[in-house]
């Protein structure tokens, strides 16, 4: 219930209603066997990305339980069931509470291209990894980190978290960005970079506005947006340039071929509303669509 951001008086109030005492007891039910089944199979999905020398596994539990069910002939989620109840029992409009961070981030390009998000600070730096994602119509074809600064030359320095790997030059492990909270790094620190495709090396300034106490939402949101993001593999910032130029000029030779490349990249504009749809339920899918 944490992990799905419930606020936690009510939580309280919900363990306080159980009772002290646990039951166990066998069912008939072919249904609620079915669905125990089915709930077997999922975590045997997720296996490899089990941590033994934990017991609660927080990253895999929102994903575990992201299936469908079907109740009174209609389709819904654990969670949504979850959220309608406790509203219904308990008089609420809205069972979720929670501290959240407000951040902009910059992508560094020749045009403006900058979005601000609001986003729960116990989500881990993998779930703002698939925000940004989301935010920039990025596709996460491509490897990432997140580093704490740069140098006076643009080169990054002292990486903070990323995709787990094995360094080339030093050998040592990147630690994985599912491990770390947003909560263990801000607000004590105000600024980091993101690092998208070490390719095309899409650089993402990321600044801490604010924090809000009482996010009553368990998802994050955007709140202002400016530009485009450029499609993946365009070959940097140089590459989105000439991408734009080329475009713009139907009398250029290579017009017509960019063009169809684009369009075959689904690249399009920043769309407000379809992009605070997929990122109400991108952090439970673990993955961009």
């Amino acid at each position: 219930m944490e992990a799905e951001h419930i606020d936690l008086a009510l939580i309280d109030r919900y363990m306080v209603d159980g009772g002290e005492a646990i039951s166990y007891s066998k069912t008939a039910n072919r249904s609620f066997v079915a669905r125990l089944n089915k709930f077997c199979e999922r975590a045997e999905w997720f296996a490899e990305d089990i941590r033994s020398e934990k017991v609660l596994q927080r990253k895999l539990l929102v994903r575990l339980n992201d299936d469908y069910l079907t109740t009174e002939r209609k389709h819904c989620t654990p969670y949504d069931l979850l959220a309608e109840g406790l509203s219904k029992h308990y008089g609420v409009e809205a069972p979720y509470r929670c501290r959240a961070g407000v951040f902009d981030i910059t992508l560094q390009l020749e045009t403006p291209c900058y979005r601000r998000i609001v986003i729960p600070m116990d989500c881990s730096f993998s779930q703002f990894h698939i925000a940004l994602q989301t935010l920039f119509c990025w596709q996460n074809y491509h490897l990432h980190d997140f580093w704490l600064e740069t140098y006076p030359n643009g080169r990054l320095k002292d990486i903070l978290v990323g995709s787990p790997r094995e360094d080339e030059y030093e050998g040592e492990t990147t630690c994985p960005d599912s491990d770390v909270l947003l909560s263990e790094v801000f607000p004590e620190r105000k600024k980091i970079i993101y690092n998208y495709d070490f390719g095309d090396n899409w650089i993402h300034e990321i600044e801490l506005v604010e924090i809000v106490e009482d996010y009553q939402y368990n998802y994050p949101q955007c709140l202002a947006a400016t530009g485009d993001a450029p499609p993946e593999d365009v070959g940097g910032p140089g590459g989105y340039a000439e991408l734009l130029r080329v475009l713009v000029d139907p009398e250029d030779p290579e017009h017509e071929h960019l063009k169809q490349w684009a369009d075959g990249m689904q690249w399009m504009p920043f769309d407000m509303e379809k992009t605070n749809c997929k990122l109400k339920y991108c952090l439970r899918h673990g993955g961009v669509w």
